[in-house]
């Protein structure tokens, strides 16, 4: 009975830990997933002289790091990227990109793989938050180390302006 309890112990430990870091993955991601639909909210009425800025609209960075900060205190976005096609005069143009966030070097990991945009205006945004910000990552102690892995939430909306 000694034997068996000492065999099956770490197994069920490991399992435990795994099934607590992947449930607090997914509410967390949840609220990734929130972020960016508040952000893309936000750029969709953002009036077009501001969106066609070199910089992300300010309004839109702290949309996003405000719903990361619901998940947990200290928690900002790794990058934000807002697309559009928005023109300065409030037309349909080429599609433009302007990034922002705590890190704005891009992460070899990271690829914007969003569905084909749509022909009218439009605003998206994908919010890019660092792994160990959304899970615990117990599992490093047994190999199982995401600390480098990044995750992204894409929501597109059309643009309706201010």
């Amino acid at each position: 009975m000694v034997l068996e309890t000492i065999l099956a112990l770490p197994i069920f430990v490991i399992m435990l830990m795994g099934l607590v870091e992947f449930g607090v993955l997914v509410e967390n991601l949840q609220h990734v997933e929130a972020a960016s639909r508040a952000a893309v909210l936000v750029a969709s009425r953002t009036d077009a002289a501001t969106l066609n800025l070199p910089a992300l609209p300010a309004d839109v960075l702290v949309a996003v790091n405000d719903e990361l900060g619901r998940m947990q205190t200290g928690v900002l976005a790794r990058q934000v990227c807002l697309q559009s096609n928005v023109t300065a005069g409030g037309g349909v143009g080429a599609a433009f990109t302007r990034t922002d966030g705590k890190s704005a070097t891009p992460n070899p990991y990271i690829a914007v793989t969003a569905p084909a945009a749509p022909a009218a205006a439009y605003v998206r945004v994908t919010v890019f938050v660092d792994v160990p910000d959304v899970t615990p990552n117990v599992l490093a102690a047994f190999g199982l180390d995401f600390s480098s892995e990044v995750v992204q939430q894409t929501t597109t909306y059309p643009w309706t302006g201010p």
